[in-house]
């Protein structure tokens, strides 16, 4: 009641009463469970009752053996597990008894026996009374329960059976008419060694907590909703979803977009105090909410749970996270809001965790959100916040050239790039195959991901753990392409495509140790490397090329042409010891021969880029 309180509409005379009441401070404390978690409870815990109630739920047993006196064929219709169809009695038992026989094996131990009856469908095969008879075998079946049913009636009915070791049942029914009709049987119980519990038992004191949480949202929604100001229409401001593209007013009938609260109007030009310490207040939270999601992350990182669990954790946990980011996109959506954002460096760094620990819901909103802020956020200020050492050179020729001056610049492998947070996502959905030729005791094809090649131990580089979703990894695609061509700002458009460059041609450079097949696997910069790829523009890939046979940037000698065509005009790719310069069709056909297979071959003039291996056909 406390909590619901505030549910009232404040007028902008108000804000100084909301600013100095701390409510925010309150509500913080409320929701944020990264201090307490969900153990800690919101009262006196000598009010904690002694006994926690259990939940069980009994497991469907049908699948046993069941006998009729007649039409044995049709039994199955009743473990269908629906009511349209049945069981009807045939000549076999004519003016006779109709019964079914169920029998359990040793490892069933049967709670309830149920029988739906239809009387109103079936007008002319109408069941009257029902007797239940049990026992631990055949020859000692005692009677239980006998029913006399209505002739309206529709529905279930039950015996319940007292003694768990029951192993037979027999049910007999009788009707006016020459045969009838039962639409289902059940059989309800447990199965030894297995669990009744339902799921995680909760004290009534924690589900108390989650309905004060749950009012505490609505009331977090509201007040900032106010402070901030009234939603714009949806036909006034295009909505960017996550993956940039903009959606139109006819979809702003969205009840989830509307609640995201996209797109709030700021009257002024610039936040007001309250404006501000809302926002302050967000960025603390969501620093907290972040910290939690990633020591939960790398919990389960370093120790799987099952599916079930892990996908009911995350519901249960990230639904602050959630508002509190609705928040930020909304404030995203002006240019004041995005201006402020783009400041705090704090929230760009928690950004770049939840893309990698969060539930997919979160990691599409953040996605959409640092595709709104990027924009007026720099590449110096980006890099400082993820400390990477040096943004990457804009002329590709300096990288191509770097191998070559290897006393100068010495190499690091694990040199984080500006990039790496992002092309890490692409990268944990690839799936690699990979065939090593001439190695008998490595014949055939493998299959390696990222999670299963890299040690556990990466230090700065802690998110090349796990896995991501092939949704993420193409938001990210799409992101990385829209900053390379300079849609989303000039500035970042040299930095992007420096920064793939340089991943590209990392694998030309790496110590001959790691270029073997079996570690090279477990290189992070292999990975890297592929997932740059999934980023290329044609213009890009043309200038990254011409690096190799441009020594002196725009002026040099021409890329080279396949000796084997006599058109002049084949562009070459592999430069072979014995056959010269070849391009792809050719060095397939000349290489076929056993003779030829072992020609020492370089593609590009590179070291094999693709494998980092001079690779034998």
């Amino acid at each position: 009641m406390a909590v619901r309180c505030w549910c009232l509409k404040f007028q902008a005379s108000d804000h100084l009463f909301l600013h100095k009441s701390h409510v925010f401070s309150n509500i913080s404390k409320i929701l944020s469970k990264s201090d307490e978690g969900w153990g800690a409870p919101l009262i006196d815990p000598s009010t904690k009752p002694a006994v926690v109630p259990r939940v069980e739920s009994l497991k469907d047993l049908t699948g046993i053996d069941i006998k009729a006196s007649s039409r044995q064929a049709m039994i199955a219709s009743l473990t269908d597990g629906s009511t349209e169809t049945f069981w009807e009695s045939g000549d076999e038992d004519r003016n006779k008894t109709k019964t079914l026989t169920v029998t359990c094996n040793n490892r069933h131990m049967p709670s309830v026996l149920c029988l739906h009856i239809d009387n109103t469908r079936d007008l002319g095969n109408k069941v009257s009374s029902v007797v239940f008879y049990t026992g631990r075998s055949a020859d000692d079946l005692k009677k239980l329960k006998q029913m006399d049913i209505e002739s309206r009636h529709t529905g279930w009915i039950f015996a319940s059976l007292p003694d768990p070791n029951t192993s037979v049942m027999k049910i007999e029914v009788k009707g006016p008419d020459h045969s009838l009709r039962l639409r289902q049987i059940k059989l309800l119980g447990n199965i030894e060694g297995a669990t009744m519990l339902v799921g995680q038992q909760q004290s009534p004191l924690v589900m108390q907590q989650k309905d004060c949480e749950s009012e505490t949202l609505k009331v977090f929604r509201l007040l900032t909703s106010q402070v901030f100001g009234r939603l714009i229409t949806e036909d006034a401001v295009d909505r960017v979803s996550s993956d940039g593209k903009k959606e139109g007013a006819e979809e702003g009938d969205d009840v989830d977009l509307r609640e995201h609260m996209v797109g709030i109007l700021f009257s002024r030009s610039k936040l007001t105090h309250l404006q501000k310490q809302v926002c302050t207040h967000i960025v603390h939270a969501i620093r907290k909410e972040t910290t939690q999601v990633k020591d939960e992350w790398l919990a389960t990182v370093l120790t799987p749970m099952e599916e079930g669990v892990a996908k009911e954790k995350a519901r249960s946990s990230d639904a602050y996270c959630f508002e509190l980011l609705s928040m930020v996109l909304a404030l995203s959506g002006s240019g004041v809001g995005r201006k402020y954002l783009a400041q705090q460096l704090s929230l760009l760094q928690d950004l770049l965790t939840l893309l990698h620990t969060a539930s997919p819901r979160v990691q599409r909103q953040v996605t959409a959100l640092l595709r709104r802020v990027l924009p007026d956020v720099s590449p110096q200020t980006l890099a400082g916040v993820m400390e990477v050492p040096a943004l990457p050179p804009k002329d590709f020729s300096i990288l191509a050239n770097a191998e070559k001056n290897a006393t100068d610049i010495t190499f690091d492998p694990n040199r984080l790039g500006i990039l790496d947070v992002f092309l890490a996502c692409i990268a944990k959905a690839l799936v690699i195959q990979m065939k090593v030729k001439g190695h008998v005791s490595q014949k055939g094809m493998s299959t390696f991901r990222l999670s299963d090649s890299v040690p556990s131990e990466l230090g700065g580089r802690w998110w090349l753990q796990g896995s991501t979703s092939s949704q993420l990894a193409d938001t990210c695609v799409s992101l990385l392409k829209d900053l390379a061509s300079g849609t989303l700002s000039e500035a970042w458009a040299e930095v992007t495509k420096g920064a793939v460059a340089e991943s590209i041609l990392a694998l030309t450079r790496l110590d001959g140790s790691l270029q073997a097949p079996s570690e090279f696997i477990k290189t992070p910069t292999m990975w890297l490397a592929l997932a740059s790829l999934c980023v290329l523009h044609p213009e890009h890939v043309e200038r990254l090329s011409s690096g190799q046979w441009h020594s002196s940037g725009e002026h040099g000698p021409s890329r080279p042409t396949c000796e084997n065509h006599d058109d002049g005009e084949t562009l070459a790719i592999i430069l072979c010891d014995h056959c010269g310069n070849l391009c792809a069709d050719c060095d397939r056909f000349l290489h076929l021969h056993r003779r030829t297979r072992s020609h020492q071959r370089q593609v590009g003039g590179y070291t094999d880029v693709v494998g980092g291996t001079t690779c034998p056909h």
